[in-house]
């Protein structure tokens, strides 16, 4: 599958990269949410793990903008190193198809995208 890792904090977003692609996953990599946009939109990967807090646009903010844009977007995983009830409750509103709270459930991350692998 395509996957976009969109995350300002490189060192998370190429642990994700790798450990992705190793296990035969198409990888992009965006650093900030105006990238991530950007890529969304032309690159049309079937899954966007998009962190919460990033410069220039906000995750919220990139998930918003594609939904604004009409087309099929990704499945969207929001990524946040927060625990925090009205976080998670403005993801799942904003349209977030999955929650991954860092540090990463590696083995959960798998299960999601091989759900979204089947169901494709």
């Amino acid at each position: 599958m395509k996957i976009l890792i969109a995350d300002d904090e490189e060192g998370s977003r190429q642990m994700l990269a790798g450990f992705l692609s190793k296990r035969g996953h198409e990888v992009l990599q965006a650093m900030n949410g105006e990238e991530a946009l950007d890529m969304a939109l032309t690159e049309q990967p079937e899954i966007l793990l998009l962190d919460w807090v990033m410069p220039h646009k906000s995750g919220l903010e990139v998930l918003e903008s594609l939904k604004k844009q009409g087309t099929n977007p990704p499945k969207v995983f929001m990524t946040t190193g927060k625990d925090q009830p009205q976080e998670i409750t403005a993801m799942k509103a904003a349209g977030a198809d999955e929650i991954l709270i860092k540090p990463y459930d590696l083995v959960g991350l798998l299960g999601h995208i091989e759900k979204i692998k089947n169901n494709a």
